[in-house]
């Protein structure tokens, strides 16, 4: 074999060499990247969320809790807090179960949750402990929530709390103007409304204890609703029946000109109509108000099927 013929086959022989080397460090370092690699990471919370809604969907409401728990401490932030919240809420209200309420809303505070801008849930959490017989922790995170709250919803400012109901500067001046004379004189004047509001609580807390002690018995539970029937009754009359009652004023001319014998004075002189005219105006609303009675009362009694018993009243 010549010296050509040796380089040409020495070469075949060192490119084989090195595609082989090359292949066999293509091979280690697809080994080496299979055992090396990272792993890919599973959303925990994602998992567990899913099993929430397969759970929810089908009233497992116990697991779907324990599910959103658990989705919860997988994660972060604002996501964390609405599923404790969503966890807290099944277990108030479906659940009944104000441990796991209570759990599931105080790690939603923990996180950062203002509950003085949520009602419903800050409102669950105080009952959760409330029914747990927590009172103390109850009112001190009553306490908390409407520290920030100088004015109600309604827009006037707050003057006294009892739990979670609270009395404002308007509904105090309304309870005021709504009784009756003496009383508004007696607490009249720059420090009045102060004077007022002892008495308001008071009355308050005397009629909150007489339901706590279930001292409404039967006779005051029906004079209370005879109370709010007439209540309810003088409304709407005034509202759809009395509302509707309009005079005119040719009415009041025209009563005033067929009838000047009622308007003569001592001296048998008709007296002017302006002095008079009060007078017929009351007339006229007395009987557009009774022709007004009794037309809506035919209709009703015959709407509502109205039988009357002549009978039972000794009429034949």
């Amino acid at each position: 074999m010549d010296i050509k013929a040796m380089l040409k086959w020495g070469k075949i022989a060192l490119i084989i060499f090195l595609l082989n080397f090359l292949l066999s460090l293509i091979t280690l370092g697809l080994l080496l990247w299979l055992i090396l690699k990272p792993e890919k990471k599973i959303d925990q919370a994602e998992i567990h969320l899913h099993r929430a809604g397969i759970y929810s969907a089908n009233a497992l409401w116990k697991l779907a809790a324990e599910e959103y728990q658990k989705a919860a401490e997988h994660s972060e932030g604002t996501k964390a807090i609405s599923l404790w919240l969503q966890a807290g809420d099944i277990c108030y209200e479906k659940l009944l179960d104000y441990s796991c309420a209570v759990e599931s809303y105080l790690n939603a505070k923990l996180l950062g949750k203002d509950f003085s801008k949520d009602a419903e849930s800050g409102s669950r959490l105080v009952d959760s402990l409330k029914k747990l017989g927590k009172e103390d922790s109850a009112n001190a995170l009553l306490n908390e929530m409407t520290a920030l709250v100088p004015e109600s919803s309604a827009g006037s400012t707050v003057v006294a709390r009892i739990g979670e109901r609270q009395i404002t500067m308007a509904e105090l001046r309304k309870a005021l103007s709504a009784e009756p004379e003496p009383v508004q004189r007696e607490f009249s004047g720059a420090d009045g409304l102060r004077k007022y509001l002892d008495q308001y609580l008071f009355t308050r807390l005397l009629y909150q204890c007489a339901v706590d002690e279930n001292l409404l018995d039967e006779t005051a539970r029906a004079e209370l609703e005879r109370i709010k029937e007439r209540y309810f009754a003088e409304i709407y009359f005034r509202k759809k029946i009395m509302s509707e009652a309009k005079i005119t004023e040719q009415e009041i001319r025209d009563y005033y000109a067929q009838n000047q014998a009622e308007f003569k004075d001592s001296s048998g002189r008709v007296k002017p109509l302006d002095d008079v005219r009060k007078v017929i105006e009351s007339k006229l609303m007395d009987k557009k108000v009774n022709e007004l009675r009794a037309d809506w009362f035919k209709t009703q009694a015959q709407k509502r099927g109205l039988y009357i018993n002549a009978e039972a009243f000794g009429s034949k």
